[in-house]
């Protein structure tokens, strides 16, 4: 692998949260319909929705690609590292099941326990979305116990681990209550891409480390 195409590869993490946010306000502000912050951002993407096919565009395809580039990387960078190539494979998992929920939209509503055969995919595919990232980045606070070079990044990754843990819950309880679930939803994946933004950025200043 040449170094610019390894250093892009590396760099792939940062790219998620400022594209995650630009795409979401795109789609948004295409959306009559959409009600932020309380609906949740699988409308955006629904079978009746506006952006039914805009959505998955510029949100689940591009972003899920760049968490494999990512994950890819990360895979081999800490080959050497048991838990650290764990966490590669669970960002790769974690692009594979965004692209999946793009492909299969949410029924309309957007129901969590019922509906048609895609949105019981859609639904599984969120699961494992938030699930892979959640474990990849709390993977890194046992492994900053076994290597001390990792001791930092260990514990900002629990922090992130728990506090979007935290705030999917709320997402969560908002949807069942019809409000916010989309605010807290935007917050729980914010703060797991700013993770890989920190990991990617630490990574690509320092590739030894």
């Amino acid at each position: 692998m040449s170094r610019k195409v390894s250093q892009l590869a590396t760099a792939s993490g940062m790219l998620v949260l400022p594209w995650l946010l630009v795409g979401v306000a795109i789609a948004i502000s295409l959306n009559s319909d959409f009600q932020f912050p309380h609906d949740v951002l699988s409308k955006l993407g629904a079978s009746d929705s506006q952006t039914k096919y805009i959505s998955p565009a510029i949100n689940n395809f591009p972003i899920g690609v760049l968490f494999v580039v990512f994950g890819a990387r990360l895979t081999y960078l800490f080959s050497d590292h048991k838990l650290g190539r764990l966490s590669g494979g669970l960002v790769v998992l974690h692009g594979v099941a965004s692209i999946i929920a793009g492909v299969f939209s949410c029924d309309p509503g957007c129901p969590i326990f019922t509906g048609s055969f895609e949105q019981l995919v859609h639904t599984a595919s969120g699961v494992v979305m938030f699930a892979s990232l959640i474990v990849a980045a709390g993977l890194w606070y046992p492994q900053g116990l076994i290597d001390a070079k990792f001791k930092r990044l260990g514990s900002i990754s629990l922090a992130c681990a728990i506090l979007s843990f935290v705030l999917l819950l709320l997402a969560l309880a908002g949807h069942l209550a019809g409000a916010y679930a989309g605010l807290f939803e935007l917050l729980s994946y914010g703060v797991l891409c700013g993770w890989c933004f920190f990991l990617s950025y630490e990574k690509f200043l320092n590739p030894q480390v």
